[in-house]
């Protein structure tokens, strides 16, 4: 997800995901992007398997489509 903060030549990129050739591990990316190309972008990137996160998500989303089917 990215976000222009109002009134501000910043943009916030929150759990951006970033392409990778392990299909082992999912890596995502937190930032701040400035328009102003004087200065550098900050981020930071995480990676992991998120296999808990990832089996939530799933079992949410299950329920979801039983009650509205």
């Amino acid at each position: 997800m990215r976000f222009k903060i109002p009134g501000q030549p910043i943009h916030i990129r929150l759990f951006e995901r970033v392409v990778t050739t392990d299909s082992a591990y999912d890596i995502v990316d937190v930032g701040l992007e400035y328009d102003n190309p004087d200065f550098d972008n900050d981020t930071v990137a995480v990676g992991g398997s998120f296999g808990s996160l990832k089996r939530t998500i799933k079992t949410l989303n299950d329920k979801q489509a039983k009650a509205t089917a």
